[in-house]
């Protein structure tokens, strides 16, 4: 239940690079265009390295996989107390009552009665748990049939 963070300076603009190379078959399996608009002024942040690594991955994941032509937006910002990462598709999106559960360990979004993609619903559930162990928060703003924008906030220094 309890999660060890083993902190160290991380630059998460790295992080977000290595999680893409480690995308690589998939974002070209799909065709998957990405862009970048990286505008945090402070992108190093004390942070368990191996654990944003798995949240990066599996939100960029998700954004491919439940897009059919994936065109994906990975922005970055920062104030003098916050860090954020955006990653924002044009994929399915989510309606808001699912959108409510969407971090719960088992939830799957359902599209009539078909799940869209495959999986067990624990991954937004342990990205969850792995931002509120640094002390942050994740949320997902979406619109059905229009995409999806989940936002990771985490504190600087």
């Amino acid at each position: 239940n309890h999660i060890h963070l083993e902190k160290e300076a991380v630059n998460v603009h790295e992080l977000v690079k290595e999680a893409v190379n480690n995308l690589t078959p998939l974002i070209n399996e799909k065709k998957a265009v990405l862009h970048y608009d990286f505008n945090a002024s402070t992108p190093v942040l004390q942070a368990d390295r191996d654990y944003l690594i798995i949240v990066i991955t599996n939100i960029i994941d998700n954004a491919i996989k439940y897009s059919r032509h994936p065109e994906i937006k990975i922005s970055t910002a920062s104030t003098a107390r916050i860090f954020t990462l955006s990653v924002k598709d044009n994929g399915i999106g989510i309606e808001k009552k699912q959108a409510k559960k969407l971090f719960q360990k088992f939830y799957r979004v359902k599209q009539g009665e078909v799940y869209t993609a495959k999986g067990f619903g624990i991954g937004l559930a342990f990205v969850k748990k792995i931002i509120i162990a640094h002390k942050g928060k994740v949320t997902v703003e979406s619109s059905l049939g229009k995409g999806s924008d989940f936002v990771v906030a985490l504190p600087v220094g």
